[in-house]
């Protein structure tokens, strides 16, 4: 990539997806007109620029799947007029910068799948316009800052395979009420699953496996989400391995778009009930492997004609296979 310092009224610069390699050219600090700057998908590597603070009119920085590494330098701390800022994939590391919450125009961060490290920056809370929030595939630790949650306007909130732990908070629903995307799986996340999301009217894709949930499901509450396409709570303990635990899944008969629900490797007791025939007919995957659940599988089942997996590993199940189960065409085997 050849220096574009001389043009000094450049507004933008797109080469994604191409193979360019080597590092990120200082020179680009030059281009004090400059306002999108989008490397994405190439393989650049070394550090990010310090230059690129010079940009002072820069307002979407994309620097994904590229191969960079070190600190997000200090000194972009002075571009306060970004918009969106995306470095997915690539191996940052250090602490996500408390500076970031300046940004006050940022709608945009992605930060997902680096070697970031430390704990999430109290001050993001004050990025009041922020709609995307993706920071999964790291190494952060500790708790979600109480201010983040409280930035209503955010419709995507990914913290995704990191080592964060404490409590859902139980309004997270009220004060996120703009959620489109929740995805907190692959934490240490205790507690009970919030029912306040039934005010999120507008979730489609809910998953929190793969953490130390407790309880049961809220469906009288998530059933009233008519937007949910995933829900994915595996790999945790709900459940009491009793009778009747999964009495919910009738309330789940509303999400009419469901596609993907996931309850596997948890405690979930009883029979499954008949209303499990009542699910979406658009469901394509219906995970129950590694629970308690005993007795015969209802024939209703084969009224989930898109089903291409069903997992019932690992239960107590017994009496015959239904005959509506080798029904279902789209069923992989």
């Amino acid at each position: 990539m050849e220096p574009h310092g001389n043009l000094s009224g450049l507004t933008g610069i797109d080469l994604v997806n191409n193979s360019f390699a080597g590092e990120i050219p200082q020179e680009i600090g030059r281009l004090r007109s400059l306002r999108s700057l989008n490397l994405s998908g190439n393989s650049f590597g070394g550090k990010i620029p310090s230059n690129i603070s010079h940009c002072a009119q820069l307002r979407v920085l994309r620097l994904v799947s590229n191969e960079l590494i070190g600190s997000i330098p200090n000194q972009l701390s002075s571009l306060v007029n970004l918009y969106y800022v995306s470095a997915d994939e690539n191996n940052l590391t250090g602490a996500i910068p408390n500076w970031i919450g300046n940004f006050s125009y940022l709608h945009g961060l992605y930060l997902t799948q680096n070697n970031f490290r430390g704990s999430i920056p109290n001050e993001l809370g004050r990025l009041t316009r922020l709609a995307e929030f993706s920071i999964g595939l790291n190494n952060l630790f500790g708790i979600v800052p109480s201010s983040i949650y409280n930035i209503s306007s955010i419709t995507t909130f990914a913290v995704t395979g990191n080592q964060l732990h404490g409590e859902l908070p139980p309004n997270v629903g009220i004060r996120l009420p703009n959620l489109e995307i929740f995805n907190c799986g692959m934490n240490n996340f205790t507690g009970a699953i919030p029912a306040s999301w039934s005010n999120s009217s507008r979730l489609q894709n809910l998953d929190c496996g793969g953490n130390g949930l407790t309880g049961t499901l809220p469906a009288e509450n998530l059933g009233r989400l008519r937007s949910l396409v995933r829900i994915n709570f595996s790999r945790n303990r709900l459940g009491s391995g009793k009778a009747g635990d999964l009495n919910f899944l009738g309330f789940l008969a509303n999400c009419t778009g469901l596609e993907n629900l996931g309850l596997d490797n948890n405690h979930f007791g009883g029979e499954l009930p008949r209303s499990i025939a009542n699910l979406s007919t658009q469901l394509k995957y219906l995970y129950l492997g590694r629970n308690l659940i005993h007795g015969s599988i209802p024939e209703g089942i084969g009224n989930l004609t898109s089903l291409a997996l069903l997992g019932m590993n690992n239960n107590y199940f017994s009496g015959s296979v239904p005959d509506a189960i080798g029904k279902l065409q789209k069923l992989q085997v």
